[in-house]
């Protein structure tokens, strides 16, 4: 019979070893590993995670699976000057040592010790930013830690023109607690017409209430209450705090005027340095019990620190700041700024708008001290999900629920305001993510798409079999959103979920190989600039990682190069996907590493499918194996050969691959001839060590059939 060639010139099929060997498509292989088919018509050493910050930006860090890297950037540099400053943020598993940020402009350390959340062991930490701001939170509730948010603050406080004292400039990198409790500072209201209001303390905000006139208020120490909250940055408002009352001399059937010193907490240490860290103004309240307006809480005055004030239903803020009254009842040194509005006739002059109005929520329906297990952010609002929380009676926790913000209040949460799929289930929400006005809320066991297109949620569908352990397990890719379970790795695209261990009409990894390869912390990452997605065992046990290239969607395995415990993936500036590698107690090895595509030096295993020549049943004599390679310098792989199926590919041939500059083509004859005849199957195998030039072209079987009998 005349001579026949077998030419595979295609490995982009990538791993397939559910099925067996011989049933296989030619470009596909029955084993890889350190290699990478992400190129149409070759084969090359696969890259790897190497370093690119070192140990010394790094210190006393230990990481924890899954959580503790983010990336993000804001508008200010550390400096403070008005520049992109893009930063990595490490936290460490043991977070009374504080936070430190990376800028990524020059891989350098621009912040340590920040965001102290407070004590705690084997701390989980999670992020997520809006417009500048960071929010930091430990998903591990028997710590006693406190979410924390981080911004840039560029302000000028209590402005005003009159007077001997100036304004107050705060330009600072700013952390503090995310809680919506009631403002802590001590507050006084005095009702006299002439109280003696000598010192601000450790009081904010000073009220003194005139009752002179006629007009139709019943102030008696009973029937008046005054209230104030605090604003924060994004606009999301405090639960409210009465002013406690004292030295009542005013009556009924008078009209109202209000003076309400204010004291800057930057000049003044006894004030908690929060109000200029973490707010942006305050109101006050007033309600009259046992009146129509008993129920509800009346805005009297709307301050903001920058602005000025604006009273009732005003649009604008048109008030400005006044210099504090200098007498004998008030020091203007203690004092930064007055605001002197009324007399007010009526409780109508100024009964227009209410805490709910302004809201959209009760105070006592806030949300406080929250603590989460995930988030994400869609539509302006902030989502967390398996909660816990003070809903204004008791700590409640809720593992099957998502509190959602009010649209650009990224902080205020209220009991109310929450969306429940499933509840009592047994199963716990454990990720959420956003895509294409949906998100993605996983539990364990399933995952719930529900749609967020329109002013309230909805379920649209659920996928038994496809949740996931934890955020860490779920990533966002520019063709949708990638997660893995011991089911396999699945790709939400906007319109379908599919496996992505299921191509070409089969599955192609087995579930036994992928089970023992899936655990409670593997994580899954993408790299936009490869279009590569990366699953990684995150334990200190394993270095073994399985990447999918999205173009030829083929599936290779490899080495990480992480060989301790790993964070969970992020994405830097430059679009290269990143992870923090760290042994656990190592106090100086701590390694940001950056997925590098370009090929390494590597130890690699290349076995072809068991080639019967779309012939089973006819005999063959395989005369040689032509592979097109090249290899400029260092290790090649050696060659090896099975008949019939045969698994141990142990048989050699007499000659061996050699240094070549450029791609050239060596023929191997079987070091034993009578092995390769009279098969019915022939089967190629490359592995052992490999230097990073080498690039596989093609591999030729040269074979004649026998002639049947």
């Amino acid at each position: 019979m005349p001579k026949k060639v077998f030419k595979i010139d295609k490995f982009d099929g990538g791993l397939n070893n559910n099925s067996l060997a011989r049933d296989i498509d030619p470009d596909e292989v029955a084993d890889i590993n350190n290699l990478m088919v992400d190129e149409r018509g070759q084969v090359r050493t696969m890259g790897t995670f190497s370093s690119f910050i070192s140990a010394g930006e790094i210190s006393n860090f230990d990481t924890i699976a899954g959580y503790n890297l983010h990336t993000y950037s804001t508008d200010f540099d550390s400096s403070g000057n008005l520049t992109p400053f893009p930063v990595i943020v490490i936290a460490s598993s043991t977070i009374n040592e504080g936070m430190q940020i990376i800028d990524q402009d020059d891989n350098t350390e621009a912040f340590t010790g920040v965001m102290d959340l407070g004590a705690g062991t084997n701390a989980k930490i999670i992020f997520h930013n809006v417009d500048g701001r960071l929010y930091a939170t430990d998903t591990v509730f028997s710590n006693s830690n406190v979410p924390f948010v981080r911004e840039y603050i560029k302000a000028t406080y209590h402005p005003y023109t009159e007077g001997t004292n100036s304004s107050r400039d705060i330009t600072a990198w700013t952390d503090y607690s995310n809680s919506l409790s009631a403002p802590s500072q001590p507050a006084n209201a005095k009702y006299e017409s002439n109280p003696a209001v000598t010192s601000g303390g450790t009081q904010h905000a000073i009220i003194r209430v005139d009752g002179a006139g006629t007009g139709t208020w019943d102030i008696t120490s009973t029937n008046f209450e005054l209230y104030y909250t605090y604003v924060l940055r994004d606009g999301s408002e405090t639960k409210v705090k009465k002013y406690s009352n004292s030295s009542f001399t005013t009556d009924s059937n008078c009209e109202l005027s209000f003076k309400i010193w204010l004291l800057h907490p930057t000049n003044h240490g006894t004030v908690s340095t929060d109000i200029a860290n973490q707010y942006k103004g305050m109101r006050i309240y007033w309600k009259q019990p046992d009146t129509v307006y008993s129920n509800s809480h009346q805005l009297l005055v709307d301050i903001d620190f920058e602005k000025g004030y604006k009273i009732g239903t005003s649009t604008y803020y048109s008030q400005d700041f006044e210099s504090p009254v200098d007498d004998t009842t008030i020091s203007s040194t203690t004092f930064d700024s007055l605001i002197d509005i009324g007399p007010f006739t009526n409780p109508s002059d100024i009964a227009h708008v209410t805490y709910e109005i302004l809201n959209g929520v009760s105070p006592n329906d806030l949300a406080t001290s929250i603590r989460y297990k995930t988030s994400c952010v869609a539509n302006r609002r902030v989502y967390l999900a398996n909660v816990k929380y003070n809903d204004g009676n008791t700590t409640r926790l809720y593992s099957d629920r998502m509190l959602k913000s009010r649209v650009n209040k990224f902080s205020q949460f209220s009991s109310i305001d929450f969306v429940d799929v499933t509840v009592n289930d047994g199963d716990d929400i454990t990720a959420l993510q956003e895509y294409a006005d949906r998100i993605l809320q996983f539990k364990n066991k399933k995952m719930h798409l529900i749609n967020i297109s329109k002013e309230f949620e909805f379920l649209e569908d659920t996928f038994i079999g496809k949740g996931c352990a934890g955020p860490y397990a779920v990533t966002k890719t520019d063709f949708g959103v990638a997660w893995v379970n011991e089911n396999g790795c699945f790709l939400y695209d906007g319109r379908n979920v599919i496996n992505l261990l299921e191509e070409r009409n089969g599955k192609l990894i087995k579930d036994s190989t992928w089970q023992a390869f899936v655990n409670s912390t593997t994580t899954v990452g993408y790299s936009p600039k490869n279009r590569v997605i990366i699953v990684m065992d995150s334990t200190s046990s394993t270095d073994d990682m399985y990447l999918y290239h999205i173009p030829t969607r083929s599936w290779t395995k490899g080495d990480s190069g992480t060989s301790h415990v790993s964070t969970n993936f992020a994405i830097d500036k430059d679009q290269e996907l990143i992870v923090l590698d760290k042994g656990a107690g190592n106090t100086t090895s701590a390694l940001i590493r950056k997925w590098n595509t370009t090929s390494q030096n590597q130890t690699i295993t290349l076995t072809t499918k068991d080639i019967d020549f779309g012939n089973p049943a006819t005999k063959k004599h395989v005369r040689k194996v032509s592979l097109s390679y090249k290899c400029a310098s260092g290790d090649r792989p050696t060659v090896n050969f099975d008949v019939n199926g045969g698994s141990s590919l142990d048989k050699t041939f007499s000659t061996s691959l050699s240094t070549q500059s450029d791609f050239s083509t060596v023929e191997l004859k079987p070091n034993t001839s009578s092995q390769a005849r009279n098969i019915n199957s022939f089967q190629v195998k490359l592995s052992g060590s490999t230097d990073s030039n080498f690039i596989l072209s093609d591999i030729s079987i040269i074979y004649r059939e026998k002639s049947p009998r």
